[in-house]
């Protein structure tokens, strides 16, 4: 792929801390929040929201449960044998759940997330 995303953004050999600090990325930018916003929802200071959204850390479980908090929205990650791990934001909507943003690490491909599957809520 030449490094270009497709689709919903995937992007081949990408780390996770990437992934996760992309879907992060384009989970605040479709809220209209700017870092700063959601640094002070989340407990962070700007500085580490941009650390984040740059893939530089590994953020913990507990931070991304404040992050999707702050961001009205559900965190799904499900891992796929040799499609590698999808980050996904899902929001509430009117008539139930949507797939917000979409992001693959490894080398995996990017297809579209049900935010209703349970496979991607499934703990194993």
């Amino acid at each position: 792929m030449s490094g270009k995303r497709a689709g919903c953004g995937t992007i081949p050999g990408e780390k996770l801390e990437e992934a996760l600090g992309r879907a992060v990325r384009e989970g605040r930018r479709k809220t209209g929040m700017t870092q700063t916003r959601l640094a002070e929802l989340s407990g962070l200071t700007q500085a580490a929201v941009s650390r984040l959204e740059h893939g530089r850390c590994m953020p913990t479980l507990p931070l991304l449960e404040r992050i999707a908090q702050a961001l009205g929205s559900a965190l799904l990650v499900a891992v796929e044998p040799g499609r590698g791990v999808t980050v996904t934001f899902a929001a509430a909507a009117a008539t139930g759940t949507a797939a917000t943003g979409t992001v693959t690490a490894a080398t995996g491909t990017a297809t579209p997330a049900s935010a209703g599957d349970p496979a991607a809520l499934s703990s194993g």
